[in-house]
């Protein structure tokens, strides 16, 4: 039968069957001998519902401590027994003392034991003496009281009857009961997570009837009026079947303490707290009024004893409050030292603890083949909301952010702010690799929700990198970073996608920075050099400008790619100086070659992104201008639809400060980015770069074709010259000059060249 489902009904049955016990106490008043044999019931109930309760607890210490009570109970059984013995067989009175007596003060030998060693499992030594000095005042408060009405006239009986073992049985047996009660009394008010609420009050109450029936005891017996089974005895079966409710109780999910408001803390707190200075004032009080005759001095010692005490209390009530406020602070403290500040998230310290958890768990369960993966997140685009709307409205964004991610979460994810846009989600216990993915899926679909902002609806995605335990690494460190590093492959191959981590993004990685670390030194070195692919004007054929294209060989004779050492310079800043250079050793090669005689010749020079958000850009281009005495109407700079979208007021600025000093302006690429028709006119470019990707699809496709034509359409109503590049077969160039496109820049006419091939071209 399931004891925790029915408590109840067990509890009734045993409320039924104390009243039928109390009616068979009444009908055999006068065989002694049946009423200690249906004495042997409540306890043998207890015995068994106590050891029911042990067995059922997990907690090892929890179950031994219902154990020793149920082996309490146990003894209190025998010891009836034995009375029946006595009466039903020898038809005798027991003897006292006897085997009987020996068995009761067992029972609160192990009563006490239990409490005690439950207590022992604290580890705190504080804490444990502090319960001993509790325990220790309340059992002389109580021995005192008990002394004054009960031990005194024991004392006297016994010296009269010259019996010291039965006084001692007595009195150990009584002491052991209010030392129980006394034990009861400080766990209610100073540990209260160690058992349930219901359990410890049940305790407590048979404590006090274990109490008041051994005491009733007494004094009937120093007064030769016990009669075996009257109310005194009844006290006994019921403290034994109230303990039997305990054992169920104790069946409740511990500890029940946890549900507790803080009010009813502080209430326990006080009690216990005061409660040694109020017995002590009410001894005190009344050694005071007993004191014949008065005496002013002990009377007067006696006021301020008592003042002192009161002072004592007060001291220890404004020491409380200080505690409580130091509490609340280190418990702030603690809350930021674990939590990002703008989103109320765990931050990165407390999620690698998170993952150390975890990890830790899976090992100690044996739990292999459950998967725990490290995932990284991190919004796309998220500079542009920042640049665009400034940054206040970029942390109201990220607080969103947050919120939406918690709304996402279940019991198995953990979710931290790792910094700026970026996030770090823990997710645990899963079942296979597909069951990651689609979580992270979920996540990614869920930001193609719009935000709604004062600013008006904001749109965003999100890349996401997984890395998945045992398969990708085996401590925290190791999958935050591998989980980082398939974050930037996801963002590398577009956005908006979740990846996985691979073996072969530790090579790239490692070969990302062994670029990075020799790009920072090639300017010093000297390892670039300049190529130049020449422009042909489509009408006649004739070379009327090039276009500079770095190179880079490295000092060991690596020829690195543009597409790869490019962007990593962009990345890091490198650009800028790389880029300055680039328009220095282009203008300066113009210049050379207008020396030998061709002065109408073109320079176009690339210009990245990050080169043309330097304040002091349109500066340093007239500074290399004048460095060089280049026409800057031979100077064109072709900058990417990109651009226009930072800053547009900044854009058209820049642009027009460089069309002051006589710059051309070229639109590379034009078609693949954001820009609308408008941004021709108001960015005043002198030419259109048709993008290579246009040109390859021209005979592929009929909708690549219509495009280029309408740009060469378009270019020529708005009186802008056309470049065509990419152009490698003769029906492309047939095509392009059919339709009116100026200037052709392709393989179909030359592969770019160093500059000595091009002095022997010119």
């Amino acid at each position: 039968m399931d004891l925790h489902a029915n408590r109840r009904k067990w509890l009734i049955v045993l409320i039924v069957f104390f009243m039928l016990q109390g009616l068979m106490t009444l009908l055999l008043a006068d065989y002694p001998g049946w009423l200690a044999f249906i004495h042997v019931f409540p306890a043998g109930a207890a015995w068994l519902l106590l050891w029911s309760a042990a067995r059922r607890r997990q907690i090892r210490n929890v179950q031994l401590f219902w154990r020793f009570m149920s082996w309490g109970c146990c003894c209190y059984m025998a010891a009836q027994l034995i009375w029946c013995y006595y009466y039903m067989v020898k038809q005798i009175d027991p003897p006292i003392p006897g085997a009987a007596d020996l068995l009761w003060v067992a029972q609160g030998v192990l009563f006490i034991f239990a409490i005690c060693y439950l207590m022992s499992k604290n580890r705190n030594v504080y804490r444990g003496m502090r319960f001993v000095f509790d325990s220790l005042t309340w059992l002389v408060i109580l021995t005192v009281v008990a002394w004054e009405l009960i031990f005194r006239a024991v004392v006297q009986q016994f010296q009269l009857e010259d019996s010291l073992a039965g006084f001692v049985l007595m009195a150990v047996y009584q002491l052991s009961c209010l030392v129980f009660l006394c034990i009861l009394l400080i766990l209610s008010f100073a540990y209260r997570e160690l058992l349930p609420r219901r359990a410890m009050r049940l305790l407590e109450l048979s404590a006090v009837f274990l109490t008041l029936g051994n005491s009733g005891y007494l004094l009937m017996y120093i007064h030769d009026t016990y009669q075996f089974g009257g109310i005194y005895d009844l006290f006994m079966g019921a403290a034994l079947l109230i303990m039997a409710s305990a054992g169920l109780y104790a069946l409740e999910p511990s500890p029940a303490v946890q549900q507790e408001t803080g009010r009813d803390q502080r209430r326990c707190y006080y009690i216990r707290f005061i409660f040694p200075y109020a017995c002590l004032t009410v001894l005190l009080l009344v050694e005071l009024i007993r004191i014949q005759p008065k005496d002013s001095i002990i009377i007067g010692g006696g006021v301020i004893i008592l003042l002192i005490i009161i002072r004592q209390i007060m001291v220890l009530l404004e020491n409380r409050a200080l505690m409580e406020r130091l509490k609340t602070t280190l418990a702030r403290a603690e809350f930021l030292a674990n939590h990002d500040d703008l989103s109320g998230l765990p931050n990165r310290r407390f999620f690698a603890e998170q993952v150390a958890k975890g990890l830790k768990s899976l090992e100690k369960n044996g739990q292999q083949k459950r998967l725990l993966s490290v995932m990284f997140l991190d919004l796309d685009r998220f500079k542009y909301i920042n640049d665009s709307y400034g940054h206040e409205v970029g942390d109201q964004f990220i607080q969103l952010i947050a919120a939406r991610l918690v709304q996402l979460k279940d019991d198995r994810m953990t979710i931290a702010r790792q910094g700026g846009d970026e996030f770090i989600i823990l997710f645990t216990d899963a079942a296979s690799q597909e069951e990651v993915s689609e979580r992270a899926k979920q996540l990614i679909a869920a930001f193609n929700i719009p935000f709604q902002m004062e600013k008006g609806e904001i749109r965003t995605a999100v890349s996401i990198g997984v890395a998945v335990y045992p398969k990708d690494g085996r401590t925290p460190l190791e999958l935050m970073k591998k989980a980082d590093m398939a974050l930037d492959k996801a963002k590398a191959l577009g956005g908006n996608r979740r990846t996985f981590y691979s073996e072969e993004m530790v090579d790239a990685v490692t070969r990302k920075l062994a670029v990075e670390l020799a790009l920072r030194h090639a300017l010093e070195q000297e390892e670039f050099q300049l190529y130049y692919q020449p422009q042909i004007r489509s009408c006649d054929g004739k070379l009327v400008g090039v276009e500079a294209l770095i190179r880079w060989r490295t000092g060991e004779g690596e020829l690195v790619s543009p597409g790869e050492f490019i962007p990593l310079a962009e990345e890091t800043g490198l650009i800028v100086p790389i880029g300055e250079w680039v328009i220095r050793t282009a203008c300066c090669q113009a210049v050379s070659w207008q020396c030998g005689g061709k002065a109408d010749f073109q320079m176009s020079v690339n210009v990245s992104p990050r080169q043309f958000q330097e304040p002091d850009f349109v500066h340093r281009v007239s500074a290399i201008l004048e460095e060089t005495k280049l026409s800057p109407e031979c100077l064109v700079l072709e900058i990417t639809e990109g651009i226009s979208i930072q800053e547009e007021e900044r854009t058209v600025a820049m642009l027009t400060a460089l069309k002051e000093i006589g710059v051309q302006i070229s639109m590379d690429d034009f078609g693949t980015g954001y820009s609308s028709l408008s941004y021709l006119h108001r960015f005043q470019v002198d030419s259109l770069k048709i993008a290579q990707s246009f040109i390859g699809g021209i005979f592929n496709s009929s909708s690549q074709a219509a495009i280029v034509k309408a740009i060469l359409a378009m270019a020529g109503s708005l009186n802008l010259k056309v470049i065509a590049e990419g152009v490698e077969t003769k029906e492309q160039f047939e095509f392009l000059q059919a339709n009116g496109c100026d200037w052709i820049q392709g393989y179909y006419f030359y592969r770019p060249l160093t500059k000595e091939q091009v002095e022997r071209l010119l």
